[in-house]
């Protein structure tokens, strides 16, 4: 959980917390208090604050952005990292080229969340790609449009919670064309294994191929994140990339972390994942 003291940052749960209503409570301008989640009991990740440039509360979420020492600028959401400038780049290529590669021609793609615009940077190194949509909150129900959907969304807390349900995984079916690909957060396999057992339950009951990938991005819970891949077509192996990347290509689309071996290699799972997931 979130802790800002003596000039540190801290995601930080003490079991003896007792936390409100929403589930948190607000740090002060000073670094002299703590802000608490439930998301992750008995640990903590902290980083060193040079300098607190933007604190202040939306309708929906606290927002803190803050100079770290050690990872450059960095985005928490409800006392929450969601990026940072130094490691932002695993979480946003993983999540996008993951899906962009395990389609076949990806023309027309919508991003959910994806506030800090790092997806939607990812997207257009596609030169296949002829739109994007991004939107936060939409009532708006669409039919068969896009080729591929990406979640990036923040923990299952607060306004995200619907985001990880099965009602929202059959209305992002039905948004998909015929071929097309839902990349979505899947959370830390360390931590949230029994979530991440359901998640892919709910999505296989709706999709005919599902799977689960994990990757390292080192200011996130226990320096790993999941990411859950599915799709409409059958016949679609989501572990393995449609289009192989050359050296020369990798170097074009300024990756850092995602290439063509990254990709195969995200699915192979640890014995104790595969079994949690019956995979």
């Amino acid at each position: 959980m979130n802790a800002f003291r003596d000039g540190w940052f801290t995601e930080i749960l003490p079991d003896s917390i007792e936390n409100d209503a929403r589930e948190t409570k607000t740090v002060d301008h000073d670094l002299n208090s703590f802000n608490y989640n439930k998301i992750w009991s008995g640990q903590a990740f902290s980083l060193k604050v040079d300098e607190v440039l933007v604190h202040e509360k939306s309708k929906y979420q606290d927002i803190l952005i803050f100079r770290s020492s050690t990872y450059g600028n960095v985005l928490a959401l409800d006392g929450i990292i969601q990026c940072t400038e130094n490691d932002e780049f695993t979480y946003q290529e993983m999540i996008t080229h993951l899906a962009m590669f395990s389609h076949p021609l990806p023309r027309k793609v919508l991003v959910i969340g994806g506030g800090d615009g790092a997806v939607l940077r990812e997207v257009l190194k596609h030169e296949c790609v002829e739109s994007v949509t991004m939107c936060e909150i939409d009532e708006t129900k669409h039919k068969d449009e896009f080729d591929v959907i990406i979640t990036d969304s923040s923990d299952p807390i607060g306004p995200a919670k619907k985001l990880f349900s099965q009602t929202y995984y059959g209305l992002i079916k039905e948004a998909l064309t015929e071929k097309g690909v839902l990349s979505s957060q899947g959370e830390c396999p360390w931590l949230d294994l029994k979530f991440i057992k359901n998640l892919v339950k709910h999505a296989s009951d709706l999709y005919p191929r599902v799977a689960y990938a994990v990757g390292f991005v080192p200011t996130y819970p226990s320096g790993q994140m999941g990411y859950l891949l599915c799709s409409k077509d059958e016949k679609q192996d989501l572990t393995v990339p449609l289009k192989i990347l050359s050296k020369s290509e990798v170097k074009r689309m300024n990756l850092k972390y995602y290439n063509s071996d990254i990709h195969r290699s995200a699915f192979v799972l640890p014995q104790f994942i595969k079994e949690a997931l019956c995979v």
